[in-house]
């Protein structure tokens, strides 16, 4: 499967409850704007009458709300892209203009005032986030008397590798879990969904819990853990699961002691550990580019030798699983933009 589309469309059924829309406004955004909205009228409006190039995506969400009483719209663009697109600010402009004239014919031309939109662009990619986030930083202004005249728009943006572990731990809610369990290790991710049950069984509709439950299984088979719980009973499958877990981060450890062996003779059982782990993984990564890119997948050897973090390589596993374009593959290798 297509990493990028099994992303989208992941992420976007999740999107589509109103339960991770709040999550995802309230952790993500500043709280007095959060604040705001009555969270309790949200309402997803249908995208279908946009045109060809954005009904043909999967990833774009309009949801109704009310801001202090009146109308409004939350607009989440989740972007999975392997590179930047630098003119988003015009992209989401875009989309939010021909949404407005679609409100403006829908109302038989009656409307008087345009309702407020909050366009937020969901960033899950490797690349540093470096696109300017208002369209004038895009427009060539000649001389200053034109500046007046250009118009002014700015989305917000949410970027998952601008995050650290310790601040996403420190945030409530799935979405913030949702972006720990893509981002974490696999050492992590015992903790993490135990942390994910909690919320799940005490506070989210059957429906959520269903697809939650879906996305999660989705991503860890990416991860080359081969896990199939649709057809478990509910009150089975969160304890499966975590077994599972606990069994592959041992087979995990048991590996790296073996690669470490050595090592620890010289450096001591714990860090001789820690560094066998380390050159499991790296090794791991070596021979699935060799077997995924042949000569240009061992041209990239010396870099991953160098690497040194852990959930970095892990990351590069992860995307070597699924990339099928060596260039895409060195600028991901090359990307520093997931914090360390």
């Amino acid at each position: 499967m297509d990493t990028a589309k099994f992303s989208d469309r992941g992420y976007r059924r999740l999107f589509s409850h109103p339960r991770m829309v709040e999550d995802l406004l309230r952790a993500f955004v500043s709280p007095d704007l959060a604040r705001e909205f009555d969270f309790s009228a949200l309402k997803k409006r249908s995208v279908s009458y946009v045109t060809k190039e954005f009904r043909d995506r999967e990833s774009d969400l309009i949801w109704e709300v009310r801001l202090r009483g009146r109308l409004a719209f939350v607009y989440i663009l989740i972007e999975f892209e392997s590179t930047v697109n630098r003119f988003m600010a015009l992209r989401v402009l875009t989309y939010l203009l021909l949404f407005y004239q679609d409100l403006v014919e829908e109302s038989e031309r009656r409307l008087k005032v345009l309702p407020a939109v909050f366009p937020v662009v969901v960033y899950n990619g490797e690349e540093k986030w470096d696109a300017p986030l208002c369209l004038e930083k895009l427009i060539d202004i000649p001389f200053p008397s034109l500046d007046r005249y250009i118009p002014r728009f700015k989305y917000y943006k949410i970027a998952e590798n601008e995050f650290s572990r310790e601040g996403l731990e420190a945030m409530e809610g799935l979405a913030a879990q949702m972006f720990r369990l893509d981002t974490g290790t696999v050492g992590e991710l015992p903790e993490i969904v135990r942390g994910v049950i909690r919320i799940l069984e005490r506070e989210a509709p059957e429906e959520l819990r269903r697809d939650f439950r879906r996305w999660l299984c989705r991503l860890l088979r990416k991860r080359g853990l081969d896990v199939d719980l649709m057809g478990v009973g509910e009150s089975e499958v969160y304890p499966m699961l975590l077994a599972r877990l606990e069994k592959y981060r041992e087979d995990l450890l048991v590996q790296g002691r073996r690669e470490g062996k050595a090592e620890g003779k010289k450096e001591g059982k714990k860090e001789g550990r820690k560094e066998g782990e380390k050159k499991g993984r790296r090794e791991a990564l070596k021979l699935l580019l060799e077997a995924r890119f042949g000569e240009g997948g061992r041209g990239l050897w010396g870099q991953i030798d160098v690497i040194t973090d852990t959930r970095r390589i892990e990351r590069l596993i992860r995307r070597a699983a699924v990339e099928t374009d060596l260039g895409s593959m060195v600028k991901a290798l090359n990307s520093r933009g997931r914090p360390r």
